[in-house]
């Protein structure tokens, strides 16, 4: 049996992304493991950017994310837990992340809808196809 000792939680802050919080907080405690939780701002496409003129929505998008990520952190009764938000591809930033803070376990919700992704949805299964350590696929919708 493993032993966990730095788990990466990843969140899109919605509803479900609770029931994932709450394994997070029960794996961490059984395992005295640190905890990071990770939400990550995919960027607009440049043609995008260009309707927009002056209008920095990346910045704007990170902003929120960081009040959303402070909102969710005062949920968690885990104590020491650090977060961490990035910009950029969701697949490629958690693996990044995973890597260079040599997580154990990576930890995300499920609730795709069509093939494999249907399963366990396209997040999931791009993390499970890249991850060096293990990843925890919690079922989160009904």
């Amino acid at each position: 049996m493993p032993t966990y000792r730095h788990v990466l939680l990843t969140t899109d802050f919605t509803d479900s992304g609770k029931k994932c919080l709450k394994k997070a907080q029960i794996i961490a405690e059984d395992y005295k493991a640190k905890l990071t939780v990770l939400h990550v701002v995919e960027p607009l496409p440049a043609y995008a950017m260009s309707y927009m003129g002056t209008l920095n929505l990346e910045e704007e998008m990170m902003n929120q994310a960081q009040i959303s990520l402070e909102s969710l952190m005062k949920d968690l009764t885990f104590s020491g837990a650090d977060s961490l938000i990035e910009l950029g591809s969701v697949k490629s930033s958690i693996l990044k992340v995973a890597e260079e803070k040599s997580v154990d376990l990576i930890i995300v919700g499920s609730h795709g809808r069509h093939g494999l992704e249907r399963l366990i949805g396209s997040t999931a299964a791009a993390v499970l196809q890249g991850a060096k350590c293990d990843v925890l696929v919690v079922h989160t919708y009904d």
